[in-house]
């Protein structure tokens, strides 16, 4: 069901079959989706200034279940008024279900991402972070 639609959410995805890695990838992306996997193990290199670099390595802190706000990453990083910036460094993100970008909310509600509302509300709902709300109808 989730392939059908990010096929139709995302019309250029593609699914690229080499290496161990990828293979790994895929299945603690699987598994997660499936409910049985909290924590990946999977290793990134992640791009960009040294601010996103750090912004993305709080992000991916972010324990299953839980979630922090823009601001809270920013006052974390010792700059508390680059809540955009945090948001511009999620926007970034070279796999946003590794690095839980989902987890990152905005002050006053959910904030944006990158897969659409829908699909950051089923996430959160899957990690019981949020109650259970129609994704589809």
């Amino acid at each position: 069901y989730f392939d059908r639609w990010i096929k139709k959410a995302f019309q250029s995805y593609q699914i690229f079959e080499v290496g161990e890695a990828n293979l790994k990838a895929e299945q603690e992306i699987h598994s997660y989706l499936a409910g049985d996997l909290q924590e990946f193990t999977v290793k990134l290199q992640v791009t960009g200034t040294d601010f996103q670099k750090r912004a993305l390595g709080q992000v991916a802190k972010i324990p299953y279940g839980q979630t922090k706000t823009y601001g809270q990453i920013a006052h974390g990083l010792g700059r508390p008024g680059a809540s955009r910036a945090v948001g511009n460094a999620n926007a970034k993100n070279p796999l946003p279900l590794v690095i839980p970008c989902h987890r990152v909310l905005a002050s006053n509600g959910l904030g944006g991402y990158g897969g659409g509302l829908p699909l950051k509300k089923r996430l959160l709902e899957l990690e019981g972070a949020i109650e259970s709300v129609p994704l589809f109808n």
